[in-house]
């Protein structure tokens, strides 16, 4: 999701030892990076003198893996005007996705996509009761399909 965007770079294992806090990072990465997705929006255009008609690219964005059923949650802002929308997977396979549902006031849309089930990795849901105002909040997203893995 736009909105699920962590900028991260790539750099060599550091040489100095993690902090706590830090570890505690790195370790909520991998347990959830497994669940992250792409999300590529295409559209249709023509040409301006011609009778072509063109598949390219609109938008980018990142989304999350929500069961093993092939639902992906995302923006609606990504997909929105889509002529057909494609799901990168972490281990880089790519599958078109088709529109479950919408929720427009909070810019949501569920993707349905037919996936082996075993390539699906769920991200782990907590229960928002359990939260406490103040805790840290982590946005991990992969809109452009970068690894860092």
């Amino acid at each position: 999701m736009c909105g699920l965007l962590l900028a991260v770079a790539c750099p060599a294992p550091a040489a100095a030892p993690l902090g706590e806090s830090e570890r505690h990072t790195v370790e909520v990465f991998k347990r959830v990076s497994p669940s992250v997705v792409s999300v590529a929006n295409k559209a249709l255009v023509s040409e301006f003198f011609g009778l072509q008609v063109y598949e390219v690219p609109q938008g980018l964005g990142s989304g999350f893996v929500w069961d093993k059923e092939g639902h992906i949650i995302s923006n609606l802002h990504v997909v929105k005007g889509a002529s057909s929308i494609e799901v990168r997977l972490k281990d880089g396979t790519n599958y078109l996705a088709e529109v479950a549902g919408i929720d427009p006031d909070t810019d949501l849309v569920v993707l349905k996509i037919k996936a082996p089930r075993d390539r699906l990795r769920p991200i782990p849901v907590g229960r928002s009761a359990d939260l406490q105002v103040g805790q840290t909040a982590m946005a991990i997203g992969n809109p452009f399909g970068f690894d860092c893995s």
